[in-house]
């Protein structure tokens, strides 16, 4: 219950390509202001990194409207309240945000694994440098596939050496959200 409980806030507006381009956008009007001789390569530079987010905003669009259903789940912590909210797609998560529950309740368990059997939900995701356990339990039970969901705060060592970055996990995001909602 929301009133008992409080507003449940989420610190990762990132996960929203559209939110990508205003803070790439509020950063370089800064770098501009600190620097003004560097301006034009800071425009050009964030209006092409913002063409890019805007690109991958409009597959993540084609995705969901393509889409045969609108809910996910999130067998894990829920990093990502600004991306559902930005797709209208409905959720059922483990655990509110980033929560520091190590295990979620039993009658969550229960109510996650009904949800996937009643609405034949195809898979669940976790989020990076989780654990799976809950998602692994719900998989189990229910034979549906377990994905993994970026929420783009940090990269493993390998991804960074490999370069990875936001637009490679997101657009990682948008192809396993297909899947999800097939």
């Amino acid at each position: 219950d929301a009133e008992e409980e409080g507003p449940e806030y989420d610190e990762h507006v990132w996960t929203s390509p559209v939110n990508a381009q205003h803070i790439c956008r509020a950063l370089a009007e800064s770098l501009c202001q600190v620097d003004p001789e560097g301006e034009s390569v800071y425009r050009t530079n964030c209006d092409a990194y913002c063409e890019k987010l805007q690109a991958l905003d409009e597959a993540i669009r084609q995705v969901v409207d393509s889409a045969a259903r609108h809910t996910v789940i999130f067998a894990d912590r829920f990093p990502v309240r600004y991306f559902v909210e930005e797709y209208g797609l409905d959720y059922y998560a483990a655990f509110p945000g980033c929560a520091e529950d190590t295990e979620p309740a039993a009658g969550t368990v229960a109510f996650l694994i009904d949800k996937v059997r009643e609405e034949q939900i195809p898979a669940v995701f976790y989020i990076e440098f989780s654990n799976e356990k809950m998602a692994d339990i719900i998989c189990e039970d229910t034979g549906c596939e377990k994905l993994l969901f970026h929420s783009c705060h940090s990269v493993s060592a390998d991804d960074l050496k490999a370069g990875v970055g936001y637009l490679d996990l997101m657009q990682n995001n948008a192809t396993t959200l297909g899947e999800a909602l097939r």
